[in-house]
């Protein structure tokens, strides 16, 4: 269901709390009332486990702060407007060829 190699990491929590080693007896005592669940990003979401953050050491990391940084908002095939949302994302090939889509139709907030 996700990736492992994206430009945003995903990461435990790097602290654990005084009650964490109960709540993992309790996974294992009683599996089927209370199933561990280490990955709640894995498609399966039901079961105790803790959230996930989106952090590489000890940096929060976004979707703003990864994929609107310099090394990409300096690319010539992007245009980034603020106060904007796209509407429709226009098809400009179709047929035997591949998918390719390099018009928006947007309306300004």
């Amino acid at each position: 269901v996700h990736g492992f190699h994206g430009i945003n990491s995903v990461s435990l929590p790097g602290f654990s709390f005084g009650y964490s080693s109960r709540i993992i007896k309790a996974t294992q005592q009683l599996p089927n009332e209370f199933a561990f669940n280490l990955d709640m990003n894995s498609g399966k979401p039901l079961g105790i486990g803790w959230a996930q953050e989106t952090t590489k050491n000890g940096v929060r990391s976004s979707s703003a702060t990864s994929y609107l940084a310099p090394k990409y908002l300096n690319r010539p095939n992007l245009h980034v407007l603020i106060n904007a949302r796209v509407t429709k994302i226009l098809k400009t090939s179709t047929g035997e060829q591949k998918l390719a889509f390099q018009q928006v139709e947007f309306t300004q907030n």
